[in-house]
């Protein structure tokens, strides 16, 4: 059954519990007790969440989301919605056990506008405007059979803070048909970090800067090494060789 035809079902039978006890109530002899509703609604709660049936909702709908990606655990301590309409997540983990990617990728803290969070969840596609990510920390190992010869590397990753601007998110969606085009998993019109590092064992790679920004990033769903993008911009110089861009960077 589809996650938001529950959460409607769910608020539907709330709403018409409550609608219930106001006729019964609107019957009855004013001076007399209230009696109990022949309706109970159990409110979910979660440790999540604020305490309010919202909230409550969300992180149900969330948590169920986030099972049907294969081979990944993604779990989170807490979520709160802000004044603005954004969704902040608290210390978000990825667990990843794929035979390719193997490791854990954690984030202290995701902003994302609600509502176009959780469209991205009723489709299979979405362009999200903005996702700000904060203290970003990535421990995998990457699998590469050649030669019938397995070989691995450690990638380490850090970031203080990165921003990515008009994002497409298609993990979710369908492979079959990707087959048939450009294959990714994300890609972001706009991609800036602040303070990041990543390093690569066997062979050894380091590469780190104090700010950059790449524009028309892509990530390749067949490994790190297809990463590309049109441009990329840190210490007042822009290249758009990513072998020139690297080097660059390179410790």
């Amino acid at each position: 059954m589809n996650i938001f035809f529950k959460i409607t079902l769910f608020l539907f039978a709330f709403a018409g519990a409550a609608e219930t006890s106001r006729a019964q109530t609107s019957a009855a002899d004013p001076n007399a007790p209230a009696p109990q509703s022949p309706i109970q609604v159990r409110l979910p709660h979660s440790p999540r969440t604020k305490d309010n049936i919202l909230d409550s909702v969300l992180d149900f709908a969330f948590v169920q989301f986030f099972k049907l990606f294969k081979d990944v655990e993604i779990s989170y301590d807490f979520f709160e919605v802000d004044i603005n309409g954004n969704l902040n997540f608290t210390n978000f983990k990825v667990k990843t056990s794929r035979p390719s990617l193997q490791g854990i990728a954690t984030i202290s803290k995701i902003n994302i506008n609600l509502r176009e969070f959780l469209t991205f969840i009723k489709g299979k596609q979405l362009v999200i405007s903005k996702i700000v990510l904060t203290d970003v920390s990535a421990d995998m190992t990457l699998v590469e059979e050649k030669d019938k010869k397995e070989k691995k590397r450690s990638l380490k990753y850090s970031a203080k803070q990165m921003t990515l601007n008009n994002v497409i998110l298609d993990e979710f969606g369908n492979r079959q048909e990707k087959k048939k085009s450009k294959a990714y998993d994300v890609s972001a019109k706009t991609v800036s970090a602040e303070k990041a590092s990543l390093s690569l064992s066997n062979p050894r790679e380091k590469y780190a800067v104090s700010s950059a920004e790449i524009t028309d990033f892509v990530l390749s769903d067949e490994g790190i090494d297809r990463i590309s993008f049109s441009s990329a911009e840190t210490g007042g110089k822009v290249y758009t060789d990513r072998a020139a861009f690297l080097q660059a960077i390179r410790q």
